[in-house]
C-alpha cells in the first residue's frame, strides 16, 4: 500500500442501528418534540392565554377572550403559576378580573376558603362576592361544607387562643353558615390542627372559649344556634324519633 493510503473499514449492516440509537434519550425527546413545542409557542404568541392577561392586568384583553368563548377554568401550561385563574386574580389583587371571571362561570377553588393566614378585609370582600348569589355548586358537596369546623379548631380550640380580628372571623363564619356549611361536623382535613377532645361539638368549643371578644362570641353562638348547632349533650339526649346530627370525630 502506498504512503498516505487509508484503509476503509466497512461495518456490518446489522451493527449500524446500534450506532444510530446510541444517543442520549433527552436529546432524542427534545429533537422529536421541538416542532410541537414551536407550534405551541407560536400559538401562545399569537393567541395569549388568559393567564397572561391576568398577569398583565389587561382587563380589556381578558374580557375580549372570555366573550369569544375562552374558558375561565383552563390554566395555560406555559405558566408556572398553575393555580386556578380565579385564585390567581385573588392573589394578585386584581378585583375587576376576579369579578369578571366569576361572571363568566369561573369555578371557585377550595383554596379561597383556606385563608387562615391572610384573613383580612380584602379577602373577606372577595369571599362575599363568591357567595353573593348563594353557595357555588362546586362547594355544595358535604365534604366541603364541613370546613366551618376548621375555623373552630384553628382559632377557638384553646381557651387562651383567639383570632387577631374576632369581628372579621365571625363575619366569615356566619357567611359560611348562611351558605349551608354544617355547624355540627368536624373537618377531616386536619393538617397540623389540634385534636378536639372527645364528646365535643363545635358549639361546645365556642362556648368554652374565654379569649374571644364577648360580643363577637355571642354573635357567633347566635348564628350557630340559628343554623341548628347543638352541644354534644343536647345531641346525645335527642329522642329516638329525632336523628342526631352526623358527627365525624377527628382522630
Amino acid at each position: 500500500m502506498g504512503e498516505g493510503f487509508h484503509e476503509k473499514v466497512l461495518l456490518p449492516i446489522s451493527l449500524l442501528p446500534l450506532f444510530v440509537l446510541d444517543l442520549p434519550l433527552e436529546l432524542v425527546v427534545d429533537t422529536v418534540c421541538l416542532p410541537v413545542d414551536l407550534i405551541h409557542y407560536a400559538q401562545y404568541c399569537s393567541d395569549s392565554p388568559l393567564d397572561k392577561y391576568l398577569r398583565d392586568n389587561n382587563l380589556k384583553g381578558l374580557e375580549k377572550k372570555l366573550k369569544e368563548g375562552a374558558s375561565p377554568n383552563v390554566v395555560s401550561p406555559w405558566f408556572y403559576e398553575r393555580e386556578p385563574l380565579l385564585y390567581q386574580a385573588y392573589e394578585n389583587h386584581h378585583e375587576d378580573a376576579f369579578e369578571l371571571l366569576l361572571e363568566y362561570g369561573a369555578m371557585v377553588p377550595m383554596e379561597l376558603l383556606q385563608v387562615e393566614d391572610n384573613l383580612d378585609e380584602y379577602t373577606y370582600r372577595m369571599l362575599q362576592r363568591v357567595f353573593r348569589d348563594g353557595c357555588p355548586e362546586e362547594l355544595q358537596i358535604q365534604a366541603l361544607k364541613d370546613c366551618f369546623s376548621y375555623w373552630i379548631l384553628k382559632y377557638l380550640m384553646h381557651e387562651e387562643q383567639s383570632s387577631p380580628n374576632d369581628r372579621l372571623l365571625v363575619d366569615f363564619m356566619v357567611l359560611l353558615l348562611e351558605n349551608g356549611f354544617s355547624p355540627n361536623e368536624w373537618n377531616d382535613r386536619r393538617g397540623d390542627l389540634p385534636c378536639s377532645p372527645t364528646n365535643l361539638y363545635p358549639l361546645d368549643v365556642v362556648m368554652a372559649n374565654t379569649a374571644m371578644d364577648p360580643t363577637e362570641k355571642e354573635r357567633l353562638i347566635t348564628a350557630m344556634r340559628k343554623h341548628g348547632a347543638l352541644t354534644y349533650e343536647e345531641a346525645s339526649n335527642l329522642p329516638p324519633s329525632e336523628s342526631s346530627p352526623s358527627m365525624c370525630q377527628p382522630d
